[in-house]
């Protein structure tokens, strides 16, 4: 509760300050809370978000209206592709966890009798996050 309690004041802090740079209580107790596998998917998430709010920020619309409407067209296109991407990791772990059960072992879908490592993982990360950040930043140059 007292780290709480220190955070909201350090937000409070930051804003008076007039700050970009915040500290959401809610985030840091998500961050304490949940795994570092997950809390590092948040983190790049959260990167991807700002280069895109940067490329926004280097490109906008000299009419502001238009400007509001290609940042949330943008934003919505965004975490919709990112919403699907957590929907369909739970389901292909659901669908995994189907052979897993029937089998008995984990190792069904072993294509392979030494491990790659984590560079075909890490590669995979690579591309869908560029695709996100094509994505969003596609949408936000797309007329309405």
């Amino acid at each position: 509760m007292g780290l709480g309690v220190l955070i909201i004041i350090a937000d409070k802090l930051q804003e008076a300050r007039k700050s970009e740079w915040r500290i959401p209580v809610l985030a840091v107790a998500v961050g304490l809370y949940l795994p570092f596998e997950l809390d590092s998917a948040i983190m790049l998430g959260g990167v991807i978000a700002w280069a895109v709010a940067r490329y926004q920020a280097k490109n906008r619309f000299s009419d502001p209206a238009a400007n509001e409407s290609a940042r949330q067209r943008s934003e919505r296109t965004g975490l919709l592709f990112a919403s699907g991407l957590i929907t369909g990791e739970a389901l292909l772990g659901i669908g995994l966890a189907v052979p897993i059960v029937l089998t008995g072992t984990g190792d069904f879908m072993a294509i392979a009798e030494e491990s790659f490592g984590s560079l075909p993982g890490l590669a995979v990360i690579l591309v869908i996050c560029m695709f996100l950040y094509q994505i969003a930043t596609k949408a936000y140059k797309k007329e309405d």
